[in-house]
């Protein structure tokens, strides 16, 4: 599901940047959107198996930071 989600996200961001009609950018956007729906619950799942019990609490403090740091500065930035 992670690499499923991925590469919706992949393809979303792949239309995106090559169309220039504002309809064809907001679905796009969806389409990234849909994608990253999938990718960020897996993405937590994933970190016990990749993280020893040591690093398992910094790796997940580390991504919940730059989830909640990321949806109000990435309007603000990218806007």
């Amino acid at each position: 599901m992670l690499i499923t989600g991925l590469g919706i996200f992949l393809v979303g961001s792949l239309v995106g940047t090559v169309v220039s009609a504002p309809g064809w950018v907001i679905a796009a956007r969806t389409v990234m959107g849909l994608g990253a729906a999938l990718i960020m619950p897996l993405a937590l799942s994933v970190v016990p198996s990749l993280f020893g019990p040591g690093e398992r609490t910094r790796a997940i403090g580390a991504l919940s930071a730059t989830s909640a740091l990321g949806m109000p500065l990435g309007p603000i930035i990218g806007g």
